[in-house]
């Protein structure tokens, strides 16, 4: 090693460990990017939107399985999917508390 490179590394070596000690707090303070994106996915599949679709699907789905259009299975499937989606935050809330006590 050079002299000038071993120059170079004690005047890094201060930063270099300012970033590895303090830089991770700070990443860990903002929420990453997939995190924002999956709230984000969170906030459409159980917003104001979301229970406007569902609600006229159950009312399609109520008027085609009472006309005869639609098998029984298929509004049970439906209507569980519905109800699926809007208990999701319920259910996981659930199996984390169990898992963890």
């Amino acid at each position: 090693m050079t002299t000038k490179h071993k120059q170079l590394l004690k005047t890094a070596a201060p930063f270099l460990l300012f970033f590895t000690l303090f830089i991770p707090e700070m990443a860990w303070a903002s929420a990453a990017p997939w995190e924002t994106a999956a709230s984000k996915i969170q906030s459409i599949m159980g917003g104001n939107l979301a229970k406007i679709v569902a609600t006229i699907a159950v009312m399609w789905l109520g008027y085609s399985w009472f006309t005869g259009r639609m098998e029984a299975g298929t509004a049970i499937k439906v209507a569980a999917g519905i109800i699926i989606i809007f208990s999701a935050p319920a259910i996981v809330n659930m199996l984390s508390s169990a898992a963890s006590g």
